[in-house]
This record gives structure tokens, sequence and C-alpha cells, in this order.
């Protein structure tokens, strides 16, 4: 996380044109922190989401990675959702919205209130 730190605050040293390659490569390693366990993938998301404040275009292919698995627990399943909405775009937006209309059904009321917020 530090390297990606370090890449991020040189990037505005470089031309544009290098530094949309930069930004692309940065992703593959932020995903891979996501198959870990939940404790590190907390960590790798709460990462992310600062990331994209930095670089919101980051993540604007692979959204499908911040879809929440039935055995996350709840605080990664409230992180990833908020990933979601920060990532949506006019071409993954329905594909978003079908999955946080599925998290608007469940049992636990934490979740459909922030996929419903999400929503909206």
């Amino acid at each position: 996380m530090a390297a990606i730190k370090c890449i991020l605050r040189s990037t505005d040293l470089i031309a544009e044109s290098l530094k949309a390659n930069v930004v692309k490569k940065l992703a593959a390693p932020l995903v891979t922190l996501l198959s870990c366990e939940p404790e590190i993938q907390y960590i790798a998301l709460r990462n992310i989401n600062f990331v994209l404040q930095k670089e919101p275009s980051i993540f604007e292919h692979s959204s499908k990675v911040f879809y929440c698995k039935f055995n996350d627990p709840l605080y990664l399943k409230l992180e990833k959702i908020e990933i979601l909405v920060k990532v949506c775009q006019e071409a993954t937006s329905e594909a978003i919205l079908t999955e946080l209309q599925d998290y608007s059904n469940d049992m636990d009321m934490d979740l459909v209130q922030a996929a419903v917020k999400a929503i909206g």
C-alpha cells in the first residue's frame, strides 16, 4: 500500500499519456488483496476507497470484483457497496443497480439500508 501511495503521489509529475498506463496497472494488485482473509480485505477496501478519490477511473472495467459474496461479513459488504457507488459509470450502471436491488432483499437490515441509500 505504501508503494501505491508513492506511485499515486508521483503521477502528478508525469505526462497524461503515461499516467493512464500507470494508473491502469495499479488496479490489479489492489484487486488481488480482495482474495485474502476478511480483515485484510477490509484494509484493502478502505485504501481502494481513498485511491478512488484521487483516480476515480482506476476500476472502470472491474466493478464486478466489488460485488458482495454471501459469506462476506457485514463490514465488508458495506464497504463494497460504498465503492460500487463510486465506480459506477453509465456502462456499468444497470448491472450495479441490479446487484444493489438484490442486496435490498437481504435479511440484514443494515445491508438493506445501505443498498437502498446507494440506489438513491
